[in-house]
Formats: C-alpha cells, structure tokens, sequence
C-alpha cells in the first residue's frame, strides 16, 4: 500500500501536466474532496445526491465512474475509457486512479487528469450556479487546457534557452490607458517649466 502511494507520487511530480491537475488528483487519491453524501453524514442539511444526474448518492466514485453523465465524458473523449457496474462496484475510483498512474503512459495520464478536473468543475457549476455543463464542451475544455500548457510550457524553454520568441519587428510598446499618457505629457510640461523658471531666476 505504502510502496505504491510512493510510486504514484514519484511518477505524478515528473509528469508535464497542469500543477492544479495534480494537486486536485492528490485530493481524489486521498479522498479529500467535499462529497455531498459525506456531508449529509456528518449531520450537515444537505442533498446527498448526486447534481450531475440526481439518482444516487455523491461519493467519489459515483462521481468519476458511476455517474452516466460522468460515463458520457469518459467514452467520448479520447481514451474512450468504458467504466461498467461490475467493475465500480468493486473498484473505488480512487484506485483506479493510482493504478492508472502507475502503469500508463504519461500522455494518458495527463488526459485522465484532465478530464477529473474538468467533472469537477461541471459538478461546482452545476452545485453552485445551477448551470448544465455539454458534455462535449466539457471534453474540449479539457483537450484544451492540455494543448495551452504544452504550448506556454514550449514557450518558457524557448525563453529560458535564449531562443527568440517573436521578431523584433513585431514587438511594439503601446500605453496602456489613455490616462497614463496624459499624465505622462503632463509630467513633461511640469518638468519643463520647472528648468525654465530655475534659469529664469
């Protein structure tokens, strides 16, 4: 138990992948996040059920592979994990999770990170604004944000690397706010009014 929680992380820190992606898996792995089912048990009013399809209890792994909303998300991205009752009924998700760390590719467990996160976010939204979140919009957020770190993260190494990252002749400086640029003309007036009148003395 303990030699494959250290697996895990040792594998999780050297992955590329968004650093809240990683934290919030830490989150999944250890059970910390805030299931509603969980609240309800502790005494505290709420609705245990689950927002996403209101037909059973929120625990995690309802959440991340029970969930037929969930399930849609999964298939359709571009793993096309199929989770079955028989396999969730035995198997908590957060299992799942670690044991897909240890034994993927990176490149998987990056999209699998992804799209945990972005259930999450679908279920807050749907929590708390009363919001539906599209399944395929929810795949492309994911896809997206992949696409954006690797692109951001190309670009620091250029960067740290020396490499140019854009022409000189496409580097212009513009004023923010037409605000600061009055007052910049403004402090020139006064700066040259004041060496007038100190000459003038």
């Amino acid at each position: 138990m303990q030699d494959n929680n250290h697996q895990v992380w040792k594998k999780l820190w050297k992955i590329k992948s968004i650093p809240r992606h990683i934290h919030f898996s830490g989150r999944i792995l250890h059970e910390k996040l805030p299931r509603k089912n969980d609240l309800f048990k502790r005494g505290i009013r709420s609705d245990p059920l689950c927002v996403l399809c209101g037909e059973h209890n929120e625990t995690i792994s309802h959440l991340f592979m029970e969930c037929h909303w969930s399930k849609q998300i999964w298939f359709a991205s571009s793993l096309g994990v199929v989770f079955d009752s028989h396999e969730s009924r035995y198997v908590p998700f957060h299992k799942w999770l670690e044991k897909n760390i240890i034994d993927v590719d990176e490149d998987i467990i990056v999209h699998v990170l992804a799209l945990c996160y972005e259930i999450w976010c679908a279920r807050n939204k749907k929590c708390f604004e009363g919001s539906d979140v599209d399944v395929t919009a929810t795949i492309q957020k994911a896809q997206r944000s992949i696409v954006n770190f690797k692109s951001a993260s190309t670009v620091l190494m250029e960067t740290l690397s020396g490499g140019p990252i854009l022409p000189i002749s496409d580097v212009h400086w513009t004023f923010p706010f037409s605000y600061f640029k009055s007052r910049y003309k403004l402090n020139n007036f006064v700066i040259f009014f004041a060496f007038l009148c100190f000459f003038l003395e």
